[in-house]
């Protein structure tokens, strides 16, 4: 039987929950007028016990929460040696990432969670990823902002879009953020000059990383990058 072959009756009793719960309150909003109150101290409680849930849920995932970008900063400041190990490990955090930024409205996961996030994106080499969590944080309060500045540069970079990339190391060479350092903004530079066939530009940049900062970490790859420069301008004279 078609619905609209029944009675009026008929549709009465057959009329959805919803509607029918939704045509009490307005029929009582016309009856009585203090059903407008009651109303209201319903919409309130709801939004009340809503709010209170939703607090309850946010207290039990933190500790999830910050055990799982724990895990993904251990993981890029100390990957294990054994590339098998690593893989495993990337792969599981980057899922445990994935999900919580999917099922979570925390505003604080939003921001580191999306800047690990695009962190681990770029050790795939899933760039194109990456560039978009990077971009969506970059904005953010310091230290992440400038940190997001410069994954989105790398990002760039690994999208072979080398002069945007250069332009953004640029940027944060103006504003030198503490939570950037010097030396790596000037490898990175050297590297992507040296990508886009550069090599005189690329070779000062080497120099000069090697006489301001000696001691740094990057110095053994900044002198092969060096010589490698080096022998291929011995070669083509």
């Amino acid at each position: 039987m078609g619905r609209k072959h029944l009675t009026r009756k008929q549709i009465k009793h057959y009329e959805e929950p919803t509607f029918k719960f939704l045509r009490l309150i307005l029929t009582g909003w016309q009856t009585h007028p203090g059903w407008w109150w009651m109303t209201l101290a319903l919409a309130i409680g709801v939004a009340f016990t809503w709010v209170v849930w939703n607090r309850r849920i946010e207290r039990q995932a933190q500790p999830l929460i910050d055990r799982t970008i724990q895990a993904a900063q251990d993981l890029l400041n100390d990957p294990p040696a054994d590339p098998k190990v690593y893989q495993e490990r990337l792969q599981a955090v980057t899922k445990d990432l994935e999900r919580l930024l999917r099922e979570l409205g925390d505003s604080r996961l939003q921001t580191y969670g999306a800047y690990y996030l695009g962190s681990l994106y770029l050790q795939m080499d899933r760039m194109a990823e990456a560039h978009r969590l990077f971009e969506s944080v970059r904005s953010a309060p310091e230290p992440i902002g400038s940190l997001a500045q410069l994954g989105y540069a790398q990002s760039l970079a690994g999208l072979n879009r080398y002069g945007e990339a250069l332009e953004e190391l640029r940027q944060l060479e103006q504003k030198k953020p503490r939570a950037v350092y010097d030396d790596f903004l000037l490898y990175l530079r050297a590297r992507w000059l040296l990508a886009q066939g550069q090599r005189d530009a690329a070779r000062q940049t080497l120099e000069q990383l090697l006489q301001k900062y000696g001691e740094s970490p990057l110095t053994a790859e900044a002198q092969r990058l060096l010589g490698r420069l080096t022998l291929a301008a011995e070669t083509a004279s």
